[in-house]
């Protein structure tokens, strides 16, 4: 049990890294503190200004077709995946989430406590949203790739948009992108393995083996469906 808890909290430093803009900038971001961090060292990699680089993703991102949340629940009540009446119970429970809680990740909720951001009422709050949530499908194996491959569609128009606004190369837009992201992911990973390290609850040896199996990985984006979607088991 203490080993799957400390890989979680592990690959839970890992996917915040990843969940950074470049997979789905257009949709699906990292928190702000994050994406700013991204966006500064990829304004550091081209040489331009960070202001002019966040205009110039605002811009495309604007100009990006926009995916409403009914949008997706119709489309999921058309391929068979949700019925009318389930799709019309999640609409009703998304629009009952409380107002006052920050759009940030769920696991984001208990640091903005810890900071003083939000009251234990405001996370009780949040807490009994969640466990309202009605019944929620499965997404089989066809319909995330479709969306996969929808997300990786939108980034290609983005990157293009937002090199065409700066006048630089998409190609060269992209790898600074890629770089920078890959920068913040090593730098996620070090600060939790030292932190294992530190703690007792590893070794060096292990810190360093898990390094070389993560690196070893295939580079593969996060896919976010909205809360309470489930994938496959």
């Amino acid at each position: 049990m203490r080993i799957k808890i400390v890989l979680t909290t592990v690959l839970l430093a890992i996917t915040l890294a990843t969940s950074l803009p470049i997979v789905a900038l257009a949709q699906e971001s990292g928190t702000p503190s994050r994406q700013a961090a991204l966006e500064a060292r990829v304004a550091e990699i081209l040489g331009v200004n960070q202001q002019t680089l966040e205009d110039a993703l605002k811009q495309a991102q604007g100009e990006l077709p926009k995916e409403t949340p009914e949008a997706r629940l119709q489309e999921l009540v058309a391929n068979g995946t949700l019925t009318q009446q389930q799709a019309d119970d999640i609409k009703t429970w998304q629009d009952s989430k409380p107002a006052d809680i920050p759009n940030v990740p769920p696991r984001e909720l208990k640091k903005l406590l810890d900071q003083g951001k939000i009251t234990e009422e405001q996370l009780d709050a949040f807490k009994a949203w969640m466990q309202s949530r009605p019944e929620m499908p499965k997404i089989g194996p066809e319909l995330l790739k479709d969306r996969a491959e929808r997300m990786q569609q939108n980034r290609d128009v983005l990157m293009t948009r937002v090199a065409e606004i700066l006048g630089i190369d998409k190609q060269e837009l992209v790898d600074a992108f890629q770089q920078a992201q890959r920068e913040l992911r090593e730098n996620a990973l070090d600060t939790r393995l030292q932190e294992l390290v530190t703690e007792g609850a590893w070794t060096q040896q292990q810190a360093d083996a898990y390094k070389a199996w993560i690196q070893a990985r295939p580079d593969v984006p996060p896919l976010r469906l909205g809360p309470g979607f489930e994938q496959p088991e």
